[in-house]
C-alpha cells in the first residue's frame, strides 16, 4: 500500500518544524556550575551550614568551588583554577565574584583572575591581593601547606 501524497509531503515539513524547536544554539549550551550559583543561594547555604576553614592539600583541588561571606558581610563564590608548585612555594589562582545585597555583582575578578603567592592575603570585596595583613583581608594563602586560612570574620563553605 502506497502512502498518501498528503502524508508524504507533510513529513519533511514536520521534520523542519521539530528541528526548529530542538536546534542547538549558543543559548542551549549549559552554563558552568560556577556561573549558576547566585547570591541568594550562597546566603542560604552559609546560613544553613556551619562553615569551617578551608583545608588545603589533598582536599583543595582545581575546580573546587567555595561559597563565602566576606569580612564586610558580602556574599560570594570563588573557584580554584590552578595550584602550581614552584621550587619551595605554591601559587594559587582563583576566580571570584562578590555580590551586593540585591544580588547584583559588587566586584569580580577580571580575565586575569587572582594569582596569590605564598603567604599572600586576599580581600574578596576589592579583589586585591597583598603581602600585608589588614583588617579587610578575607583570607591568607598558605602555599606551604596549601591551606586557605580565613581572616577577620570571613566565612567559607565548600560547594558540593
Amino acid at each position: 500500500m502506497k502512502p498518501s501524497i498528503k502524508k508524504t509531503l507533510l513529513f519533511p515539513f514536520a521534520l523542519i518544524f521539530l528541528f526548529s524547536f530542538y536546534s542547538c544554539s549558543k543559548e542551549d549550551v549549559p552554563a558552568s556550575v560556577y556561573d549558576e550559583i547566585g547570591r541568594y543561594y550562597i546566603a542560604k547555604k552559609i546560613t544553613e551550614m556551619p562553615p569551617v576553614d578551608i583545608i588545603g592539600g589533598y582536599s583543595l583541588a582545581v575546580g573546587d568551588i567555595y561559597l563565602y561571606k566576606t569580612s564586610s558581610a558580602y556574599y560570594g563564590k570563588l573557584e580554584v583554577l590552578q595550584i602550581a608548585v614552584v621550587t619551595n612555594f605554591s601559587i594559587l589562582t582563583i576566580k571570584a565574584t562578590t555580590y551586593k545585597e540585591n544580588g547584583t555583582i559588587f566586584n569580580e575578578t577580571t580575565s586575569n583572575n587572582l594569582v596569590l603567592l605564598d603567604t599572600f592575603y586576599c580581600d574578596l570585596d576589592t579583589m586585591e591581593k597583598n603581602a600585608n595583613t589588614s583588617n579587610t583581608n578575607d583570607f591568607i594563602w598558605d602555599g606551604t601547606d596549601q591551606v586557605i586560612q580565613k581572616r577577620n570574620g570571613a566565612v567559607f563553605l565548600k560547594y558540593d
